[in-house]
């Protein structure tokens, strides 16, 4: 795979709570039946604080992406002292902002630059 030095930004998972337990409860469909969705599953909006791990995003937007976040109609808040980040995984994170590697990863692909030939 050759690395273009173009950022990606992944927008799934900015939407509306209601929308986002939507989505969450659709997908849980993959792995488990509608007996066990009933039973383990509440009628609450999606909880951010129950990710892992988020970051405040401070840098801009990319053009397309502008009318979509006009047009958000809630407030995310998220407190990451609630995150449920294992304590092996906070340590692998914490290495990974350090070095920039990330220890243990599986990745099926290799990244290669770009390079101009002379």
């Amino acid at each position: 795979m050759l690395n273009s030095g173009v950022p990606i930004y992944h927008y799934s998972y900015a939407r509306n709570p209601a929308l986002m337990k939507k989505k969450s409860n659709y997908f849980m469909r993959f792995w488990v039946d509608d007996k066990w969705l009933k039973a383990n599953t509440n009628d609450l909006d999606y909880d951010y604080n129950e990710v892992d791990k988020l970051e405040k995003f401070l840098g801009q937007h990319p053009d397309v992406m502008n009318a979509f976040i006009e047009r958000q109609d809630w407030v995310f808040t998220y407190d990451p002292s609630k995150s449920n980040m294992s304590f092996k995984d906070a340590i692998l994170n914490k290495i990974a902002a350090l070095t920039a590697v990330r220890l243990f990863e599986y990745r099926n692909y290799k990244l290669k630059s770009l390079s101009k030939s002379t």
